[in-house]
């Protein structure tokens, strides 16, 4: 109420809510991607920076870990989350610095300093990843299959090298096959 947002903004921004809303209606993995939205969401509205910092990585965890994960490594987050960064070595350096201050919030109870920019680091980058899911990931089966894909090797002539490995596997079981023809 003490600063209410223009209409005309608001009017601007209402088609691109409802085609993700219609985008995250029928979406595979729409269960995880609304918590983690809504992770997101509490973040962005507390003004206390280490809550904040401690719900948008538990977003992030929402999106890139199993949900039966009995501990939610850093490190399987940090490995799934760089696949699409276009700086990865600095974009790892901040969110390796974001989890040890995630750490230290959620062990010992202190914040750190930089807690604003890391924050607004951490929330454009979950915005990105969340966006990309919603709008380009309706065509994977599940979550697993997101987990699945992000295993994958970044570089191209690994993929390459194991697409082949993959196709060998294929002949070799088609070829197992009984003749129907006989």
């Amino acid at each position: 109420k003490r600063y209410p947002p223009a209409m005309s903004r608001i009017l601007e921004v209402v088609p691109y809510v409802r085609h993700a809303l219609k985008a995250l209606s029928n979406h595979p993995f729409r269960d995880v991607l609304t918590r983690s939205i809504m992770l997101m969401q509490d973040g962005f509205s507390s003004r206390d920076s280490s809550h904040r910092l401690l719900r948008y990585w538990s977003s992030l965890e929402q999106l890139y870990v199993e949900a039966d994960a009995k501990g939610r490594s850093n490190e399987k987050v940090l490995e799934r989350v760089l696949f699409a960064e276009p700086d990865a070595a600095l974009s790892k350096w901040k969110l390796e610095h974001i989890a040890r201050l995630r750490n230290d919030y959620v062990h010992a109870g202190g914040p750190g300093d930089d807690l604003h920019h890391l924050c607004q680091f951490l929330r454009l980058l979950l915005s990105r990843h969340l966006n990309h899911w919603i709008f380009q990931g309706g065509d994977l089966a599940n979550h697993a299959a997101l987990l699945a894909y992000l295993k994958l090797p970044a570089q191209r002539s690994k993929l390459v090298e194991q697409k082949a490995l993959i196709d060998r596997r294929i002949a070799f079981i088609d070829s197992q096959k009984p003749n129907k023809s006989k």
